[in-house]
């Protein structure tokens, strides 16, 4: 029988819905995190850092550059951020190499699910974007001509490349939006629908950090 704490709630369900089922994984989402800070956690296919072929002893430090191969996925923590990497990306890391906590994030191409912890705000870049967040879930996809930017909850400060719109996003469970590279539709962002993320992801990456995501309170 499939474990119920690994099913994929669907998002247009109730939050009270996903609580009540939240409710019946207890203790397995309240374990505290008992990994390393600026580790990889989970490998699959080819990912590689600065250029060569990753393993879970490379620790991560700013200034790293992390590529997913076309089967490439990882799962790293850094400080009190947990990120999960998927196929077919490219992102730098920010900050201080000498220091463990990072300040932000370029991605260049490529979807990332990120659950950032509080404090000092993070910056998350791409061609189209950019993020100011703290305390947050989010989930992005960059290309070229456009970034999907789901807030999933927490606050974001979204703006588009050219400063053209600016928002500021408070949001409880998950508020998508898609940030242009140029004007479209006499717009440079706007609404979008929900893609590519679950919220199990996102309460594994929150209990690698000790941490539950807010949604599943009661």
């Amino acid at each position: 029988m499939a474990d119920p704490c690994l099913r994929h709630p669907d998002p247009t369900k109730s939050r009270r819905d996903f609580l009540l089922q939240s409710a019946a994984c207890g203790a397995a989402l309240l374990l505290p995190a008992t990994s390393h800070a600026g580790r990889l956690h989970e490998i699959d296919g080819e990912v590689m850092v600065n250029g060569r072929l990753a393993s879970r002893a490379n620790e991560i430090r700013a200034l790293d550059v992390i590529r997913t191969g076309t089967s490439g996925r990882l799962v790293m923590v850094m400080g009190k951020d947990a990120l999960l990497i998927r196929a077919n990306s490219e992102v730098e890391i920010l900050g201080n190499p000498k220091a463990l906590l990072l300040t932000g994030l370029r991605m260049l191409t490529g979807a990332l699910l990120g659950a950032f912890g509080k404090g000092s705000p993070r910056q998350l870049l791409t061609a189209t974007a950019t993020a100011g967040i703290r305390g947050t879930g989010i989930y992005m996809e960059a290309a070229p001509e456009r970034t999907y930017f789901c807030t999933c909850y927490g606050t974001v400060e979204l703006e588009d490349q050219h400063r053209t719109d600016k928002r500021l996003i408070a949001s409880g469970y998950h508020t998508p939006n898609i940030v242009y590279a140029e004007m479209t539709e006499g717009k440079m962002m706007q609404k979008a629908e929900f893609i590519n993320h679950t919220d199990e992801e996102l309460v594994m990456l929150e209990k690698l950090v000790g941490r539950v995501p807010p949604f599943v309170r009661p």
